[in-house]
């Protein structure tokens, strides 16, 4: 996923684009940088889904392509 464009939405429903964690950090603020995670039902498996900055949490969405 390196250098690939990400929109991170945090908590709030404020969008950040970035490339890489460091410039999602950059943008979002001071703070630690974390993994979050979400548990599916379905499976029982969990999935890393975005990250957290600080007191913020981010969940990451990559732009879909479809051919028209």
């Amino acid at each position: 996923m390196r250098n690939t464009l990400m929109m991170y939405v945090d908590q709030y429903g404020d969008k950040i684009w970035a490339r890489s964690v460091k410039e999602l950090k950059a943008q979002a603020g001071p703070g630690r940088v974390f993994k979050i995670y979400c548990d599916m039902k379905p499976d029982g498996k969990s999935y890393h889904v975005g990250y957290g900055v600080g007191r913020r949490w981010f969940n990451a969405f990559q732009p879909l392509k479809v051919p028209a």
